[in-house]
């Protein structure tokens, strides 16, 4: 989220519960996220969620943010029924009040999508479609928030077997961020590591090796060896490299 909403940055004051501050909590635990921090994120967004109800209540665009910005912590930790129950509540609050088509809304709508796949629900197919759909429409097809909506909707083919499809679509969203972003945007190494089974399960095994095997060079560069999704690019290499029988070189990466 950090970014995305174009708020101003001020200096902030000191002093608990000044808006000031309470913004710099925000990007604070963006920050902490974005660096595989979810456990210390979720502790201060907890804190900021709590301090922005009690003083600008449920429905202030700052208290959504906070929301969502937990909701995400939640669902990287694992939390999902939790991460479940904040995310509908803030997202019916985001519709009535910033409006269906609004960035946050859609980018809340297109996060809850995720979970409801990590929990098994039926329904997430037709939210994850509609999400893309709509923020293809309002927003563009490079519009950052419309990427998300799009690699979260691959995900869902993904995991309903429609795996060409899937693989079309994750193929067009990492060409688009490569253009857009650059070769070591997050969002461009997690597209990679995202669509490497996909193509995996379709046979592509030498192809989704030299895919895997730049995504983990640039993780480990960006991110660290121990950073989580370092630690997901190269167990996708493994399997890539187990798949094509260079087994010694594939423990070593397990």
């Amino acid at each position: 989220m950090r970014g995305i909403w174009g708020r101003p940055r001020g200096r902030p004051q000191t002093g608990e519960g000044h808006a000031d501050a309470l913004r710099s909590a925000i990007e604070q635990a963006d920050e902490l996220r974005e660096a595989g921090e979810y456990g210390r994120a979720r502790v201060l967004e907890e804190d900021t969620l709590a301090q922005l109800r009690r003083i600008r209540g449920d429905d202030h665009p700052d208290t959504l943010e906070s929301a969502f910005g937990l909701m995400l912590s939640l669902h990287k930790l694992g939390e999902y029924e939790e991460a479940r129950t904040l995310g509908e509540d803030t997202l019916r609050r985001c519709r009535r009040v910033l409006g269906v088509d609004d960035r946050m809304t859609l980018m809340l709508s297109v996060n809850l999508a995720s979970t409801l796949a990590r929990l098994g629900e039926q329904q997430v197919r037709e939210l994850a479609e509609n999400n893309f759909n709509r923020a293809r429409r309002v927003l563009g097809a490079d519009s950052p928030a419309t990427l998300v909506a799009a690699a979260n909707f691959v995900l869902v083919l993904s995991k309903s077997g429609e795996l060409r499809r899937a693989c079309a679509l994750g193929e067009d969203i990492l060409a688009r961020r490569r253009r857009l972003l650059g070769p070591d945007h997050y969002d461009t190494l997690i597209t990679a590591n995202v669509i490497v089974g996909d193509l995996s399960a379709l046979g592509e095994h030498v192809w989704t090796r030299n895919l895997s095997e730049d995504t983990l060079a640039r993780a480990e560069r960006l991110f660290g060896a121990d950073h989580p999704d370092t630690l997901g690019a190269a167990y996708n290499l493994a399997n890539q490299l187990a798949a094509l029988g260079e087994y010694e070189q594939a423990r070593e990466r397990y």
